[in-house]
């Protein structure tokens, strides 16, 4: 990648850090950047593709650190008990640093998407290559004898996916949900589809 467009990139993503997307303007990312309008032209077809790219890059990146951290632990921990408790950790220290910009930024471009076929196009490599390593996390999990192997794993990976995107739902609701409560629920859900072994269960398997 060329090393301007590169540049206002990185910039218009820091502005997003921020601000949401539909808040920033040609003339800002110009100043923080230094770069000209016709360098911005030359590299993109108008500023909707600039600040999309950014929004894409922003996105990817948060699920694949997190996808990263998780399939770092799971080749570390030796027991189910200590999986269950680093992927608490994980879950609840994204949840509470993450402010209502960065929450936004992470559902505006699914919803840009939809009227854009440049976007939807980018969107549709992205998220595939995203869901495919939700789906190879699941798989380690059920090879490991910690997950139902019935379970479809892409059928797990979007259901994780959107879950993991719930409480965008919750900045726009009347009656927030307490935190504690969110993660009350997500451990639940987490618990039956990577760990879905219950006490009997597991007798049965020993007894197998």
């Amino acid at each position: 990648m060329h090393s301007t467009k590169e540049r206002l990139i990185s910039y218009t993503a820091s502005l997003l850090s921020e601000k949401p997307g539909l808040e920033i303007k040609i003339d800002q990312v110009l100043t923080v950047s230094g770069i000209s309008k016709g360098s911005l032209y030359h590299h993109f077809e108008d500023f909707s593709e600039l600040v999309e790219t950014a929004q894409l890059k922003l996105f990817c990146e948060t699920v694949d650190n997190k996808i990263t951290q998780l399939t770092k632990i799971l080749g570390q921990v030796q027991s189910e008990e200590e999986i269950k408790k680093d992927f608490r950790i994980l879950i609840r220290s994204t949840d509470e640093g993450k402010s209502k910009v960065e929450l936004f930024n992470q559902l505006d471009p699914l919803c840009r998407s939809l009227h854009s076929e440049r976007l939807k196009k980018e969107m549709r490599f992205e998220q595939e290559r995203l869901t495919q390593r939700w789906v190879l996390l699941f798989e380690e999990c059920a090879r490991r004898g910690w997950g139902k192997p019935e379970l479809n794993p892409r059928a797990v990976a979007l259901l994780v996916q959107g879950m993991l995107m719930g409480r965008l739902f919750d900045e726009v609701s009347l009656i927030q949900v307490d935190l504690d409560a969110w993660h009350q629920v997500v451990d639940l859900v987490l618990e039956s589809l990577f760990f879905a072994t219950s006490p009997a269960e597991k007798i049965e398997k020993l007894i197998a």
